[in-house]
C-alpha cells in the first residue's frame, strides 16, 4: 500500500487491480467537525463505502471521480492510498 498524490490519483482509479482508499481525520471541535461531515457526505455521494475493518473509505474505480477527489485532497486533511486488490489490509497499515 502506498500514499497517492493528486497526480497519480487518476491512474489508480483507471486500474481495476488496485483499490483506492481515503482516510479522513476527525476533529470534534470547531470548524473541522463541519469539514469532516462534509467530506464524509461527499464521499458517500461519489459512491464510496466505509470499511469498518480498515477504518477507511473504499472509492469505486471510476476515472470521472479523479477531479473531485483531487480537489478534496488539496483542500482537506484527507489522505488517499492505493492498495492491490488481493493485499490483506488492516487499520494498522495506515
Amino acid at each position: 500500500m502506498e500514499e497517492l498524490t493528486t497526480d497519480t490519483l487518476e491512474d489508480a482509479l483507471n486500474d481495476d487491480e488496485h483499490i483506492v482508499l481515503i482516510r479522513l481525520t476527525f476533529r470534534d471541535r470547531g470548524p473541522q467537525a463541519h469539514t469532516f461531515r462534509a467530506e464524509r457526505a461527499a464521499l458517500q455521494q461519489m459512491g464510496a463505502t466505509y470499511d469498518y475493518r480498515i477504518r477507511a473509505w473504499r472509492v469505486p474505480s471510476d476515472p470521472q471521480l479523479a477531479e473531485p477527489l483531487a480537489r478534496m485532497l488539496r483542500r482537506t486533511s484527507a489522505v488517499a492510498y492505493v492498495a492491490h486488490e488481493l493485499e490483506d489490509l488492516s487499520a494498522d497499515m495506515f
